[in-house]
């Protein structure tokens, strides 16, 4: 849970700097282009300015960028006397500038980009007053390409600068999470040492009792006090348990150590903890059959697979039908893959309630609270799994609820 406090942190720290250098980097951007193109602009103010006086004076002198001015005539036809179109070339071969003027009339009167070839023109016009149309033309393609290297640019430097954010990030995330590493610690400590401190007495107290089980007495208050006590102390006993499940589920939960594993006879693992069930199933008058293929091998931790098995049985004793069987079957699924399922004879499970059993502290009947059970069996199970890069899921069928497991499997060793 931490490790995944941690990664969030991390993420967002790294997203809103992301953003902050995307927005800075974009108004560099915008600020930029409209600089270097703020001469464009000024020149044609400056011809349009020109006609509104009455005078003409063609380009003006200070305009840096290959420029051309075209008159059109109201017939449609260019007024070569007016026009000048040496400083640029954007007629293409077999072209006319009659057939350009009537391609940029199309657009709109305010200035706008047209393209011809590798060349990209800013461009404007307007109707006069003698019923002609002036057309100007602006070469922008040196604002264009340095607006390119500015973008090719942005990305190198985006890259890096991520990439030099990335480890102040990451001590930023360990900074916030430590504190409450060291809450969760001394909360798991404390669990530890009380769930033994008081395990100790309580043993006590239920072996004295089961002393006094042994004597007879006429006097019903010592048989009720009895039994209070008893009653007391398998409650104590009870909630002692749960303190250490929930620590043992935390513990494996936020494990991030390596488990010690070592190659093992799953199917000889599974069947030795069936037959160690079979007697708890028949006192609950329930039947246990199985179906466990042999030479079945997996890497991995065999007490902690073992106790994923006696949950899942556990689970079948408690949650199973009254008088019904359960039946298990291993079987080897492919070369890499074996699954062990469980078949439980009791009430389907709807689809929420299949994904939600996995959750901490979830139970799918809480009203029979009776059945010594938190809601961490089915999780911690699940979290055992996935440190052995196996899953756990549930399915429902007719009448049944189906557990599934799936874990790497590997070859069995040559004799």
């Amino acid at each position: 849970m931490l490790r995944r406090s941690r990664l969030k942190i991390f993420l967002i720290v790294s997203l809103t700097c992301l953003m902050l250098l995307v927005t800075v980097l974009s108004y560099i951007f915008t600020a930029t282009r409209d600089t270097l193109l703020a001469d464009a602009y000024g020149a044609m103010r400056w011809v349009l300015a020109d006609i509104d006086y009455g005078i003409y004076y063609g380009v003006p002198l200070g305009a840096p960028r290959p420029m051309g001015i075209l008159f059109m005539n109201p017939d449609g036809t260019l007024d070569e006397e007016d026009s000048i179109v040496d400083r640029i070339n954007i007629v293409p071969e077999g072209g006319s500038y009659e057939e350009l003027m009537a391609t940029l009339m199309q657009y709109d009167g305010e200035p706008t980009q047209y393209k011809d070839g590798d060349s990209t023109y800013l461009f404007r016009y307007r109707a006069l007053e003698d019923g002609r149309t002036i057309i100007l033309l602006v070469n922008i393609d040196r604002t264009m390409r340095a607006m390119r290297t500015f973008r090719q640019n942005a990305v190198v430097a985006s890259a890096v600068a991520m990439g030099v954010l990335m480890a102040p990030s990451i001590v930023f995330a360990d900074w916030v999470i430590r504190p409450i590493e060291r809450a969760k610690k001394k909360q798991q400590d404390f669990f530890a040492a009380a769930s033994h401190d008081l395990r100790t007495p309580l043993t006590v107290i239920l072996a004295n009792v089961g002393l006094l089980n042994r004597l007879e007495c006429a006097d019903p208050a010592f048989d009720q006090c009895r039994d209070n006590i008893q009653a007391e102390a398998e409650q104590m006993k009870h909630m002692i348990k749960t303190m250490l499940d929930n620590l043992s589920f935390e513990a494996i939960a936020s494990s991030s150590s390596r488990l010690v594993k070592e190659d093992i006879d799953f199917g000889a693992l599974v069947l030795q903890n069936v037959c160690s069930f079979e007697s708890l199933f028949h006192c609950s008058g329930r039947e246990l059959r199985h179906d466990i293929a042999e030479n079945i091998w997996i890497h991995g931790n065999g007490g902690d697979l073992e106790r994923v098995i006696g949950i899942l049985l556990d689970n079948a004793i408690k949650y199973s039908d009254d008088g019904s069987g359960t039946f298990v079957r291993l079987r080897q699924l492919n070369a890499r893959t074996v699954q062990l399922d469980v078949h439980s004879v009791s009430e389907p499970m709807d689809e929420q309630t299949l994904s939600d059993i996995f959750l901490a502290f979830y139970r799918a009947d809480p009203s029979r609270s009776d059945r010594d059970s938190y809601g961490l069996g089915l999780p911690t199970a699940k979290n055992i799994l996935a440190l052995h890069g196996g899953k756990l899921w549930a399915t429902a069928g007719d009448h049944e609820n189906v557990f599934h497991i799936s874990l790497p499997g590997i070859e069995p060793p040559h004799v």
